[in-house]
């Protein structure tokens, strides 16, 4: 396995590549990234000494795609997603890069633009250098690490899943046709909005307010105010090459509200005990990462070295709770079972479940 890593120098960051031992260059590729000519592929800086080479890449100013995830997408912002993605693989394909060559496994490697949400890969111009995922576990990892907007319709994320796991073979295929429907079906909702929105100013024409007879809108009914939910609190997380103030999440209330003798609001999330050392950890977002990764992981392992950096999503939706292995080392069991990579199982109050040798109890209040 090569060697990554991020350096800083200059107000510049760079990540580089190290060889191994008898890697070769492709060097066709290295002059085609070197010169820039292609869009969504990070331009490469080669340093070679004797047999050993290093491969920089400039990667300043952008955040990785495992932070860019972290943030609420709704459906519009999925879709460019896809395309964006889907477009930059079948360019590759056209000139005849290896997807294999890219760094898909980790998304802490793959950038984002943040002013203009597209993605751009890393490409390692080496001979027989291989990613470790396949084209399907990695847009499976995709909607597993995002966050969806609860505000509209979600089937589409279902769907997607649907499409992906619906063959033992990835096709491409089937993914372009399911982005162009959503294409379709976003630009008339928005037209559909607009000609809401027109009805609606012309309606306000009708009713406009008189300061001098304080006429105007008539409510139909008068309605009791609604309680706004203050203070949530935004989240620093620190990136490998940057920092910036995340908001993990997108404001949803996964617990149970409980209203005591006095009245007063009380937020129950449900939560995990960690048998080790018996400690209660409240899974208090819609998306909860477990790992030995500090930097992006909600609940820090860091005496364990079994633990992977990011070993398991536990995802709630709809008021039900899955668990996902996200291609951890050494695995996550249910009940004593182990579970496929990147596949939600459903867990229930009182599933024992185990993150390597690392036990969990799984608790609904």
């Amino acid at each position: 396995m090569n060697k990554f890593k991020i350096i800083k120098n200059n107000g510049l960051s760079y990540f580089w590549i190290k060889s191994l031992k008898g890697q070769q260059l492709n060097m066709n590729e290295v002059e085609l990234l070197k010169n820039n000519d292609f869009n969504g592929l990070i331009p490469v800086l080669l340093k070679q000494k004797g047999s050993t080479f290093k491969l920089g890449f400039n990667v300043t100013g952008y955040i990785n795609l495992a932070t860019y995830l972290k943030n609420t997408v709704n459906k519009k912002e999925f879709t460019s997603l896809l395309n964006n993605i889907l477009s930059t693989l079948k360019n590759m394909q056209n000139i005849y890069f290896n997807y294999k060559n890219v760094l898909l496994s980790d998304f802490k490697n793959i950038m984002v633009n943040p002013s203009t949400r597209s993605i751009y890969f890393i490409y390692a111009p080496i001979q027989y250098f291989d990613n470790e995922i396949s084209l399907k576990d990695f847009f499976l990892k995709i909607v597993y690490n995002s966050i969806f907007s609860q505000e509209e319709d979600t089937s589409y994320v279902k769907e997607y899943i649907s499409i992906l796991q619906k063959h033992l073979n990835f096709s491409t295929f089937e993914l372009e046709e399911y982005i162009k429907r959503m294409t379709v079906s976003i630009v008339n909702n928005n037209l559909a909005e607009g000609i809401n929105e027109e009805k609606e100013i012309e309606s306000n024409k009708n009713n406009i307010y008189d300061p001098l007879t304080k006429s105007g809108l008539v409510e139909d009914e008068k309605k009791e105010p609604v309680a706004e939910i203050s203070n949530i609190e935004n989240i620093t997380s620190t990136q490998d090459f940057s920092e910036y103030t995340t908001i993990l999440g997108n404001g949803e209330i996964i617990g149970t509200t409980r209203l005591g003798a006095d009245q007063e609001d009380e937020q129950n999330f449900p939560y995990i005990i960690r048998e080790k050392v018996q400690e209660r950890i409240e899974i208090n977002k819609p998306s909860f990462r477990i790992g030995k990764e500090r930097s992006y992981c909600d609940c820090f392992i860091s005496d364990n070295n079994a633990i992977s950096r990011s070993h398991a999503d536990i995802i709630t939706r709809e008021g039900r709770y899955y668990i996902v292995d996200d291609n951890s080392t050494n695995k996550t069991y249910v009940d004593n079972r182990v579970i496929p990579i990147l596949k939600e199982v459903e867990i229930f109050s009182g599933t024992k479940f185990r993150l390597a040798n690392e036990e969990f109890i799984f608790y609904i209040d």
